[in-house]
């Protein structure tokens, strides 16, 4: 959990709305107005962040 809280409001949702919630990368880039591929970068991206945080984790 103290690996979240380095992610910002926008990749957590991002990262809940197609993980948790099931939402698809076209989906996301209608409601957002960007490519699906431009999504799926920032969820890449967002998920990268959270491993290397969790190694510089005890």
């Amino acid at each position: 959990m103290k690996a979240l809280q380095i992610l910002s409001p926008y990749e957590k949702r991002l990262l809940e709305d197609h993980l948790i919630e099931g939402v698809t990368l076209e989906r996301l880039g209608r409601e957002q107005n960007l490519d699906r591929r431009t999504i799926r970068k920032r969820i890449k991206r967002a998920i990268d962040r959270l491993r290397e945080a969790e190694k510089d984790l005890p």
